[in-house]
């Protein structure tokens, strides 16, 4: 036999596909375990201290391999070339070589009836390993063909404290957001952990705390915590609010013919409030610290230091059909490279007697 013949043989056999899957299956797992980049410019900074505080010294490491976004790497990326290569190779062989000739006993034999040299129950297991297999091939390709239809996400949910947020087009699912608990390490802001309650009409059915990197789960919806950010609590006897820090450092507040400009300034720990009439003329300015109660013509006024957080919704019910199809495949494939194997050594043992 050639070498071209045998690199042919090598790179259309079945051991070639099982190796190239099992490694894209292993760095699936290895990315889902892993906390990937997120695509949004403006979280990557937050997920960026996250991750540090998370993993310590061996963030860089981790990210020097590109196992933080593992799914962009050419690793991945040739993998899933070589496998699609792979199988089309794989299909042009059998396609091009329906029967074959037996060197056990110089008969020509059809490699849809069975191999010479495979015991009957062998042969059955490779039959039932096919047809499995097959099986199991059309699932994961209906289940990827399917996902843009059945499967639906939330990109950059913004939510306050106490905020709820009606889930996807199923209104009697809601979500409601607790009170975010910043983690500090070295004197900064390294984490956010958020209570998330799942409301069911109207009715509390779970609460946990999310995390970057700790999601949420319920029947098939996944709650994510993208980034976080600074927001102000503001207090005054008509309302109770919090308004999130988005785009800029200030934000506005009408309460009782008072405009409330403030901004934040967090190197000093302080925020710099500017408070004008209904005709806009300034009433007067200053810094107030974090809970500090102020009078702004009489109407008492307090502030907090508060945090607003984004949400990821996703829904994809077609993942674990894939990922179930995706095993079973890998598994019937091995026990029918096995018996292809073992059918081979038969017939070198009886060529050698």
């Amino acid at each position: 036999m050639s070498k071209l013949r045998r690199w042919w043989q090598m790179l259309t056999g079945m051991g070639t596909a099982v190796g190239l899957l099992c490694a894209l299956i292993c760095l699936s797992v290895l990315g889902g375990l892993l906390p990937q980049l997120p695509g949004d410019p403006g979280a990557q900074s937050i997920w960026q201290k996250a991750v540090e505080a998370r993993y310590g010294r061996i963030t860089p490491l981790i990210r020097s391999l590109g196992l933080f976004n593992l799914f962009k790497t050419p690793l991945f990326v040739g993998l899933s070339l070589a496998l699609a290569v792979d199988t089309a190779l794989c299909a042009v062989r059998r396609a091009s070589r329906k029967v074959g000739p037996s060197v056990a006993n110089g008969r020509w034999w059809s490699h849809a009836g069975g191999e010479p040299g495979t015991t009957p129950g062998w042969e059955w297991l490779r039959a039932a390993s096919a047809v499995i297999g097959h099986l199991a091939a059309a699932i994961l390709l209906t289940a990827l063909v399917a996902r843009p239809a059945l499967s639906w996400h939330e990109q950059d949910v913004l939510l306050t404290p106490g905020d709820e947020h009606p889930v996807g087009n199923r209104h009697e699912l809601v979500i409601r957001t607790g009170m975010p608990n910043p983690v500090h390490r070295d004197g900064q802001l390294r984490d956010c952990r958020v209570p998330l309650s799942v409301i069911v009409d109207g009715t509390p059915v779970l609460t946990e705390t999310i995390g970057i990197g700790h999601p949420l789960s319920f029947k098939g919806i996944t709650f994510h915590l993208r980034s976080y950010g600074p927001a102000v609590q503001v207090i005054t006897p008509r309302q109770k609010r919090f308004l999130p820090f988005i785009g800029g450092q200030s934000v506005e507040i009408k309460d009782v013919d008072i405009t409330l400009r403030i901004s934040r300034r967090p190197e000093e720990g302080v925020f710099f409030v500017e408070a004008r009439d209904a005709g806009g003329r300034l009433i007067g300015s200053g810094d107030v610290a974090d809970g500090r109660q102020i009078l702004i013509q009489g109407v008492p006024v307090v502030l907090h230091n508060a945090l607003y957080v984004k949400l990821q919704i996703a829904h994809d019910p077609t993942f674990g059909p894939a990922i179930g199809a995706a095993a079973t495949l890998v598994i019937a494939s091995a026990i029918v490279g096995l018996s292809h194997r073992r059918a081979k050594t038969r017939l070198e043992g009886e060529v050698e007697r």
